[in-house]
């Protein structure tokens, strides 16, 4: 890594006198995939994928390029390319400075991923598919899912900083599915985030059981009702609401390129007082969790919404500098081969102080909706809609039959004013997920949070 440090720090040096802005950065990224199910094993070892990027900036534009080769040669023919770089139709806007740091850190696990054989792995999983199929006789199939990934990134630019972060991620999907009587459904579980080996070693029985009896239960849901109702969304349907409906429009190159109808309502009350949401990429085993985004910006805690006024977007340096605002570390490409886009991290609603019990108490006629399947973008025009997986009607303040296949739909504004209510701590759970942008670009994200309750339009999904 030294070698690669003193790679990183020469090639800047070449840059910084033709350019106004430069960085480099070393990426290497290694990892497991498995798949198990009825029909077949899947084991995937790929060779790791290593390569640097350079970027400058000049009268408002970015030049970067990108290789596979990251060979002293290569990377001073890069550099010397760069540096003769000419903006078309360039402009005066200016970069903002920042103040050089250094930083070298790997986020810690319990047991790392490479530490732990395949064919050990591949036993887990083995063994977690073997535990569904064997609960219920209309278990007819299962999937078991594993992933696990350690993204080495080193960092330096033009104004001094040196960098480098290692984040380990381990990923499982378990998926029992049931059928009865012709019909057919499924429910699933998902653990992970910027964890090791343990994600498996700590799956409980229990929380394998739970999910193969809410797959049968499933078998016995009913259509929901359709209207326009009271609404009580689960943690991972508040962190599929919180990032797709609403994150996106925080993205302040949405906000420069004025295409994110959130713009009217900044620095305005949209929701009520205990509504907090925040983006956070340095949270606690966050998929989206990282030291330092791929501009070389530390990561932080970033409150979006507090108090129910929306109070900033997210940027990245380019967006910050044209909004007078400060990077917020949200600059994140897939890869050292991919466009650098601001990008969401961990993404959720913080808890308050409703019970779940509390808020269905006080509900006549309305919707739980769990387990998020999907949910719908749309920056511009503020649209949304969430997909679930099951959900439960709730008649005079009790939970009723069991839902399968919802879809909720409402004007996002109204969405957020229409919040009366938001969980406890003891509520609060993450998922885990991938944010595409641009030309199919993905990173990691988390989004989560609490239950909260708000009315909406619901219909079968």
């Amino acid at each position: 890594m030294e070698e690669t440090k003193e790679l990183l720090v020469k090639a800047v040096k070449m840059l910084e006198k033709n350019v106004e802005y430069a960085d480099a950065l070393y990426e290497r990224n290694e990892g497991v995939a498995i798949r198990k199910d009825k029909a077949e094993e899947r084991v995937s070892t790929p060779a790791a994928v290593q390569g640097i990027v350079l970027r400058a900036y000049k009268r408002g534009q970015w030049r970067e390029m990108g290789s596979h080769d990251s060979s002293q040669a290569v990377v001073k023919e890069m550099a010397t390319k760069l540096a003769r770089f000419q903006p078309m139709n360039g402009n005066d806007a200016k970069l903002q400075e920042l103040k050089s740091w250094e930083m070298d850190e790997e986020l810690p696990v319990k047991i790392n991923p490479a530490d732990v054989d395949v064919e050990e792995k591949l036993e887990h999983m083995r063994r977690i598919y073997k535990g569904m199929v064997s609960l219920d006789r209309r278990v007819v199939n299962a999937t078991v899912t594993y992933s696990d990934s350690v993204l080495e990134r080193v960092f330096a630019n033009t104004e001094g900083s040196l960098l480098r972060q290692v984040v380990p991620r381990t990923s499982l999907f378990i998926t029992p599915i049931v059928r009865e009587a012709g019909k057919m459904d499924y429910d699933y579980l998902a653990p992970g985030g910027t964890v090791g080996f343990e994600v498996v070693k700590d799956l409980e029985e229990k929380a394998v059981k739970e999910t193969v009896d809410s797959s049968l239960a499933l078998l016995q849901a009913s259509t929901p009702p359709s209207g326009h109702l009271t609404v009580i969304l689960d943690p991972g349907m508040t962190g599929t609401f919180a990032h797709e409906s609403f994150g996106h429009g925080c993205e302040a190159d949405q906000i420069v390129r004025k295409r994110s109808y959130l713009v009217p309502y900044f620095g305005k009350q949209m929701g009520f007082e205990k509504l907090n949401l925040c983006d956070d990429g340095t949270l606690p085993e966050g998929y989206g969790s990282f030291l330092f985004d791929d501009e070389g910006v530390k990561s932080k805690k970033n409150y979006i919404m507090k108090n129910g006024i929306l109070m900033g977007f997210l940027h990245d340096r380019f967006s910050a500098s044209m909004m007078n605002a400060e990077p917020t570390g949200n600059g994140r490409r897939e890869s050292f081969l991919r466009k650098l886009f601001v990008r969401m991290t961990n993404t959720y609603v913080e808890p308050s102080d409703y019970g779940l019990d509390e808020m269905i108490e006080d509900v006549d006629h309305g919707i739980l909706l769990m387990h998020c399947v999907s949910g719908m973008e749309d920056p511009l025009a503020g649209g949304m809609e969430l997909k679930s997986k099951k959900g439960y009607v709730i008649e005079k303040g009790k939970l009723g039959r069991i839902l399968s296949s919802l879809t909720l739909s409402e004007n996002v504004p109204d969405f957020i004013a229409s919040i009366d209510a938001v969980g406890k701590k003891s509520q609060f759970d993450m998922e885990r997920g991938t944010c595409g942008k641009g030309y199919e670009d993905y990173v990691p994200v988390g989004d989560g949070g609490v239950y909260i309750r708000a009315k909406a339009v619901v219909g079968q999904g």
